[in-house]
């Protein structure tokens, strides 16, 4: 235990037979109670420090725990969040090839489609085609055997001044064309 500078003040030496020097000592003993006293004071504000810091190092090992704990636990939710992302974005693309893979199936039905239809409006317009030149075709053998045009033009040639010359010319035409045999090649009076 430790002498507190007012129990050395207060120390009272006995005097013996050969003695010291009292001033010497009560001197000396004011000087080391003085020095003391300091002593006294530093050491007993020091342990105050030393208390107020070990409190504070006790919050902050307190507080480094809690953080450790927080951060292992915000790893530990880091990597479920982690885990789940990854799981969905997997749920997410397997669903996009999904429908990649249907829109891909409409999508080639719709070309079969389209192309029967137009497979199927390229023989209708072949067979137009056909029909169309083979109406042609008999328009023309028609025209050809019932309507020499060489005639018409002689006719109107031959009465110029005739108020409606055309008519008579293409009766003409067709009775000469009817008079013809038919073998198919046009008749002409007058081949230029």
């Amino acid at each position: 235990m430790m002498l507190t500078p007012v129990e050395l003040e207060t120390v009272i030496f006995r005097r013996g037979m050969r003695g010291y020097k009292v001033r010497e000592v009560q001197s000396f003993m004011s000087q080391i109670s003085t020095d003391y006293e300091f002593l006294y004071r530093e050491n007993n504000e020091l342990k105050a420090k030393l208390d107020e810091v070990q409190t504070k190092l006790e919050q902050y090992v307190q507080k480094e725990e809690t953080l450790r704990n927080a951060l292992v636990l915000a790893q530990e939710t880091a990597e479920e969040q982690i885990g789940s992302a990854k799981l969905k974005a997997d749920i997410i693309v397997k669903e996009a090839q999904f429908q990649a893979e249907q829109m891909k199936g409409r999508v080639k039905d719709d070309i079969q489609l389209e192309i029967q239809k137009l497979t199927w409006l390229k023989s209708q317009v072949d067979l137009f085609k056909c029909q169309f030149k083979s109406f042609l075709n008999t328009l023309l053998t028609t025209a050809e055997q019932e309507l020499d045009l060489n005639i018409v033009w002689e006719h109107l040639q031959r009465n110029p001044y005739q108020k409606s010359g055309v008519e008579p010319a293409v009766k003409e035409a067709a009775a000469t064309a009817e008079e013809a045999p038919e073998t198919g090649v046009p008749q002409s009076s007058n081949q230029s």
